[in-house]
Order: C-alpha cells, then sequence, then structure tokens
C-alpha cells in the first residue's frame, strides 16, 4: 500500500487551460498517494479538486499592457490578498500556471514572507523567452524553483541558460493520440480549414482559406472541406466576411468535435497558432499561413529569435538548420494561389503526402513522453519538494 503524506499546496492559475493542467497536477498528485489541501486561484476544474479560489480567476486572466492598465487596482488587491493568504497558510509548494507576469511577481513576494523562503516555487507552462524578450530568464531564475515545460525544446534551452526546467509533456499528447488515424487507414478527400479563433484572425484569414479551398475544388471537383472554428459566434463572424452555400461542401464543427472530424481529413491549411501542433498530433498534413499588420510584423520580424511561426517546425528543427514540416506563408506570400500550390499536392500526390508523414512522426516522437503530463509534473513537484 502506498504511504500516504500531506501537502498543502498553493495553486494560482489565471485561465481556462492552467486550470486544466492545475486540476489534473492535484488528481495526479493524489493517485501518488499524496493528500493535497490546496489554496490560491482556479475555475472549475480545479473546483472539482476542493479548490475554494481566493479571488476571481477572471480578474486575474489578463494579458498586454492595454487589458492590465484598466484592472491595475483590482490586480493590486488581489495580489495583496493571495500574499496574505500564503502568509496565514504556509503552504509546502507554489505552483503557478501561465500569467507570467501576475506568477512572478507573487512568487517574489512570497519568497520573502517569514517561514517561505525556502518553499519550493513552481511554474507550470514558462513564457516563450526563447522565442523573444530573452532578457526575462534572469527574472525567471530568480523567482522559480523549478519551471514544467510543455514543449520538448524549451526544457533543454532553458536548463542551458540557467533555469531548472524539465519538459513534463503537453496535455494533447495524451488527448489526441487516441485519435489518430491508423498508418493505412482511409481518409476522406476532404481539407481542414482554420483560420483561428480571434475576430481579427478570422477577419483576415477566412477569406483566403475560402478563395484556396474553391480553387481547390476546381482541380478536384469531390473535394471537401471542414471548417474549424472555436464557437457559432466565430462562424457568424466569417460569414459576414466572406459567405458560402450548400454547393461548396463545406462541413462547420465547433469545440470539442473539431477534432474527431479534423483526424478524418487529408490534409489541412491553418492560421499559425496551438492548433498546428493539434494537426501534427493527428498526423495531418498541413501548410500553414498567417498575416497580420504591416507594423506588427515589422516589429516581431525584429524581435523573435525563431525561425518558424508554426509549432510542429520548431519541435522538428528549433534551430532552423534543418528543414521545416509544415511550409510556412506569411504576409503577402499567404495568397489563394500560393496555398493552392502547396496543398494541392498533398491532396493528390501519395509521396508528397507521405514525405509529410515522415515528419509528423518525428514530431510526434519528440512530443512523446514515458508517463502522461500530469504524472510527470506531479514526480517533479515532489522531487522539488524533497
Amino acid at each position: 500500500m502506498t504511504q500516504q503524506r500531506a501537502m498543502k499546496l498553493m495553486v494560482v492559475a489565471c485561465e481556462a487551460s492552467g486550470d486544466r493542467l492545475g486540476a489534473a497536477l492535484v488528481d495526479a498528485l493524489r493517485a501518488k498517494g499524496v493528500l493535497v489541501t490546496l489554496v490560491g486561484v482556479g475555475g472549475p476544474k480545479l473546483a472539482e479538486m476542493g479548490l475554494k479560489s481566493a479571488v476571481p480567476m477572471a480578474d486575474v486572466a489578463v494579458m498586454g499592457l492595454t487589458a492590465v492598465l484598466p484592472r491595475l487596482l483590482t490586480l493590486r488587491r488581489h495580489m495583496a490578498t493571495l500574499v496574505a493568504l500564503a502568509a496565514r497558510e504556509q503552504p509546502d509548494a507554489l505552483v503557478t500556471i501561465d500569467s507570467y507576469e501576475f506568477a512572478s511577481r507573487l512568487a517574489r513576494k512570497v519568497a520573502k514572507l517569514p517561514g517561505l523562503a525556502g518553499m519550493p516555487r513552481v511554474h507550470y507552462n514558462p513564457p516563450k523567452v526563447w522565442a523573444w524578450r530573452q532578457g526575462r530568464v534572469a527574472t525567471l531564475a530568480r523567482d522559480f524553483t523549478q519551471l514544467l515545460s510543455i514543449l520538448p525544446f524549451e526544457a533543454p534551452w532553458f536548463v542551458q541558460a540557467g533555469v531548472p526546467c524539465t519538459y513534463v509533456g503537453h496535455p494533447m499528447v495524451t488527448t489526441l493520440t487516441p485519435l489518430r488515424l491508423a498508418e493505412g487507414a482511409p481518409r476522406a478527400l476532404s481539407v481542414a480549414l482554420l483560420p483561428g479563433s480571434r475576430t481579427q484572425e478570422l477577419v483576415v484569414h477566412w477569406p483566403v482559406l475560402l478563395a484556396t479551398f474553391r480553387r481547390l475544388k476546381t482541380l478536384m471537383p469531390a473535394l471537401t472541406a471542414v471548417l474549424v472554428l472555436p464557437t457559432a459566434e466565430a462562424e457568424a463572424v466569417c460569414r459576414g466576411v466572406a459567405e458560402w452555400g450548400i454547393d461548396d461542401g463545406i462541413q462547420v464543427v465547433h469545440g470539442e468535435a473539431r477534432f474527431a472530424a479534423m483526424a478524418l481529413c487529408k490534409a489541412a491549411i491553418a492560421k499559425s497558432g496551438t492548433n498546428t501542433l493539434e494537426l501534427a498530433m493527428l498526423g495531418i498534413p498541413a501548410v500553414v499561413g498567417y498575416m497580420t499588420s504591416g507594423l506588427t510584423y515589422w516589429l516581431a520580424k525584429r524581435l523573435v529569435r525563431v525561425p518558424y511561426v508554426a509549432l510542429p517546425n520548431l519541435v522538428l528543427d528549433f534551430k532552423g538548420h534543418g528543414q521545416p514540416v509544415y511550409p510556412e506563408f506569411l504576409q503577402k506570400a499567404f495568397t489563394p494561389q500560393n496555398l493552392t500550390r502547396a496543398v494541392y499536392p498533398l491532396l493528390s500526390d501519395a509521396k508528397a503526402w507521405q514525405h509529410q508523414q515522415v515528419l509528423l512522426a518525428e514530431v510526434q516522437a519528440r512530443m512523446a513522453t514515458k508517463m502522461p503530463p500530469a504524472a510527470a509534473a506531479a514526480e517533479v513537484v515532489l522531487k522539488t519538494l524533497g
């Protein structure tokens, strides 16, 4: 029988994704025989684990200067509440998830409290400092005892920069791998279209993706499409900027239903983002594109320090010395003509399709872990506690 130990854990999850990561971590700790008592901040998933959130999670889920400024007084008040909570509860460890700026300030203040100077401070899903603002590495090294990474190339980068970091795995490896079609299984002559989730992304990307699909359909009349969107509201945005009809042969899927529908497609066209990693985990050949304002792109070119925008490409070739798995078309290159030329071989040429499959298999192998991500994260937390 597993010997049980008690742990008071302060978890601060500021977003829905962090709420899920935190709840899975607590569940894994309990599965290892740890009697976990929770304090901190979270959403419905952590509430199911027994956490009574000290402040509303939505109040601290802010990103960017324009979002922070109107809430500055609220954020300061909540910060004071959480520091007082830590002083009163004296947790054995602090686990912050996402929202690096808020988490870093909290960790720094908590470390100065009487009795908590040596308390392990763990940050789950660290900021992408390997891509831009690399000066934040010093702050991470100062404020946190351990980082838990969900991307395989992050841990070596952080360790080399002097910050303890362990790759524990991405949750989508666990959730999406079972949906991947077996090798040789038939796929529909269908292309998944992923224009994004934010309104501005949909407005910019959807007309290009629709025009590309119509070009492909003239070459392959039997071709159908699956339009992948987060919500019905996103569908309304798409219909407002570029309408389609029954004859187009476009199926619309929302939310969690998207994964099963995407898995059946032969290829995809996606805007850059987490969805490209979802496609890779499902084993779907694709091309990736993105278009933003000229000023934003100009700044990004000068600040971003990575060779690709698509996450599978970074997993496969972080330093840009080899070959990306997904071709990328950015800014002026993001046109129906270019996308059609790149996607058509994936739909019509078995060799081109199989070539991407070989690269996708390597991405999947690098993302794989020996145990579920939550269990790996729990082991690191316990090791950090000694």
